[in-house]
This record gives structure tokens, sequence and C-alpha cells, in this order.
């Protein structure tokens, strides 16, 4: 069975088996809340090392009564651009 791919990104999975179906980016938009997985692999580090991170450098909120973390868009844009500038003064 053939699966149905994006119409504007067509390298993707659609998310529903409909025609004109697009991909998770197109159906629900960029997503405001990242796993601790997801933010590692952005910052090409392990996921142990971005959870030694105090909270003041990059705020989380815990999730379920497990604990999960998730972090914030905009947060994680803001660590990133204090790093660029810190990298610039230097």
């Amino acid at each position: 069975m053939n699966k149905l791919m994006c119409p504007y990104h067509p390298n993707r999975p659609a998310v529903l088996p409909t025609f004109g179906s697009g991909c998770e980016e197109c159906e629900f938009g960029e997503p405001e809340f990242f796993t601790a997985y997801q933010v590692a692999k952005l910052f090409n580090i392990h996921v142990n090392t971005l959870k030694r991170m105090p909270p003041e450098d990059l705020p989380f909120m815990r999730i379920t009564t497990r604990g999960d973390r998730r972090y914030l868009r905009k947060d994680i844009e803001a660590f990133i651009e204090k790093r660029i500038i810190n990298k610039k003064t230097k």
C-alpha cells in the first residue's frame, strides 16, 4: 500500500490517510513545547547533559505524574540567542 505524501513537502508522509492531508508541520504548525530528547538532539548533546543544565539557563516545566520535562520554544530561542551574543563578545 502506498503512503499518501504531504502535497507541500513531498518527502514527508501525510498525517491523515486522506487525499490532501499535510505533514505534521502543515497540519499542526510548529510545536510550542519540546521534549528533553528533542532539545538535546537540537543542541547535539546527550539528554542527561541537558537535564543537568540549571533551570535559570534553560527553564522547563514538568508535566505528568512522572515529571516529564517540556521546554517552551521561546525559552529555547532565548537560550540560543544568549549563547550567540556571549560568543560574539568574547
